[in-house]
């Protein structure tokens, strides 16, 4: 009767599955449903919610089930090197020791390090104090000395060697001009002792 819900021995339940149980003589005498007449309706269960959910459940299963063997191959495959990695982490794991000792021994120095440090921070502020002070003066000596120089050296230095070149230029056409001047004084010069010497020649024949 609908509403009712009689208690179902053990045996008596048995009647209502599909396949029998040996044994049991009512089992699979009522079943609820079979092969060729599929169960109309939703069971519901306390736990793990209704028949729709068990469906689903199952073909996001199957649908995943071919990464399994996948996975298995490839765990298979990289499990050859667990027994490396473990020996070449054996051999180093001697070191450990040695090594907790090492850093045991200099911790005794850490609080030393920690004080002398802490010690000399006073001297950080007094060392800030006269930098800001002193950072007054950049301006004026890059100013004095030239941006350039201090900014970009190579241009700076390539500017000078520029202008060296051309006081160079400057200088030896001024040499070369004094050489053709000297040149036409020379020329000058032993044209009239030419002449001299002739008006030398002259007065000696007229005496």
């Amino acid at each position: 009767m609908a509403g009712n819900y009689p208690f179902h021995g053990k045996l008596h339940r048995s009647t209502h599955h599909t396949n029998p149980t040996p044994g049991i003589l009512e089992s699979g005498t009522d079943p609820v449903a079979g092969p060729n007449s599929k169960f109309q309706g939703v069971f519901y269960t306390q736990d793990q919610g209704t028949s729709e959910n068990w469906y689903g459940a199952y073909l996001t299963l199957q649908a995943n089930s071919g990464y399994w063997v996948s996975v298995y191959t490839t765990v298979q495959t990289n499990s050859s090197d667990w027994e490396s990695v473990y020996t070449h982490v054996l051999s180093f794991s001697s070191n450990w020791q040695s090594t907790y000792i090492t850093v045991n021994t200099l911790s005794g120095s850490w609080t030393s390090v920690y004080t002398t440090v802490k010690a000399d921070s006073a001297y950080w502020s007094e060392a800030y104090a006269n930098l800001v002070a002193n950072s007054a003066n950049y301006t004026s000596f890059l100013s004095s000395v030239g941006f350039d120089a201090i900014l970009s050296p190579n241009v700076y230095y390539q500017n000078r060697i520029q202008a060296l070149d051309l006081n160079y230029a400057t200088v030896q056409s001024a040499i070369s001009a004094l050489h053709e001047r000297v040149n036409a004084l020379y020329v000058m010069f032993t044209g009239l002792t030419a002449n001299q010497s002739t008006i030398i020649v002259s007065i000696t024949s007229n005496n």
